[in-house]
């Protein structure tokens, strides 16, 4: 399963958790299917698409934050890949500051620029009861990569916690909600052609600070957000029947923000 499809299985993972929901499992697709198919624990076979929503794309415009989390998805897996290598690092994560602005490596380099902050990491040796520490440009000269497109990096303990996904500060696109952008990203994913493969309902998850454990847009706890979501008109959707919203940063909450008409509303919401 590849990077991609291993960050959809986790967001709906992750978002049924959030909404008190289980699951007997959560398989990845390739199109013309959707993203997951999804056996819930009542047996409804459920067809899932993952959408993420990125503050500084609409309908028909690129995102710059996109081009940047798909190179940082690159560090990250290499990061993934490595990290548990040094059973001392089990309990701590990084958080990185790019030198510029959405402007990160990609391909080779990515990989590259992955394996020197494990390496950098595993020998800065952070003590677990000490709390954070940071490090700044210039790095040692064996650390090239990072000379070119880091400016800080803090590694912090997780305490009990282990294996958390590293960050990525320069994610960050904006805060707060943009109620236009979100019917945008549905009206998108409403064009496109579907075989759901039998699937009971279609819902569509939208995802906020994710893919996967990154910052795509900050936006607000839910009782901030949540306004913005209940006044969206969506009487229009017609490819779905549910869509969901996932927040992963800096708070983590999720919630059924449109259902079609005759739906039960899904039960054990949390409010976390």
């Amino acid at each position: 399963m590849n990077n991609k499809k291993t960050s959809e299985v986790g967001l709906v993972k992750e978002a049924l958790i959030r909404l008190g929901l289980s699951a007997r499992s959560v398989c990845p697709c390739d199109p013309p299917f959707p993203d997951v198919l999804v056996t819930l624990e009542d047996g409804r076979l459920i067809g899932g698409e993952v959408s993420d929503y990125y503050s500084d794309a609409g309908r028909g415009t690129s995102s710059h934050n996109r081009a940047f989390a798909s190179n940082w998805m690159q560090v990250q897996a290499e990061i993934r890949h490595h990290v548990k290598r040094h059973a001392h690092l089990r309990h701590i994560t990084g958080w990185l500051k790019p030198q510029h602005e959405r402007m990160l490596c990609s391909g080779a380099n990515a990989e590259a620029l992955g394996r020197e902050l494990v390496d950098f990491a595993a020998r800065a040796r952070v003590d677990c009861k000490a709390g954070p520490s940071t490090h700044c440009a210039p790095f040692p000269d064996q650390y090239c990569l990072m000379n070119k497109y880091v400016a800080e990096l803090t590694l912090r303990p997780t305490g009990a916690v282990q294996w958390v996904s590293w960050n990525c500060a320069g994610m960050a696109g904006g805060f707060g909600l943009d109620e236009r952008r979100v019917r945008d990203l549905i009206g998108n994913k409403e064009q496109k052609s579907y075989d759901w493969g039998g699937a009971e309902e279609r819902w569509l998850l939208i995802t906020a600070g994710a893919a996967p454990a990154t910052v795509a847009s900050w936006v607000g706890p839910e009782w901030q957000e949540g306004a913005k979501l209940e006044s969206l008109d969506l009487s229009w959707i017609t490819a779905f029947h549910r869509v969901l919203f996932l927040a992963l940063s800096p708070s983590c909450w999720a919630r059924e923000i449109w259902r079609a008409p005759g739906l039960a509303a899904l039960q054990s919401q949390s409010r976390l």
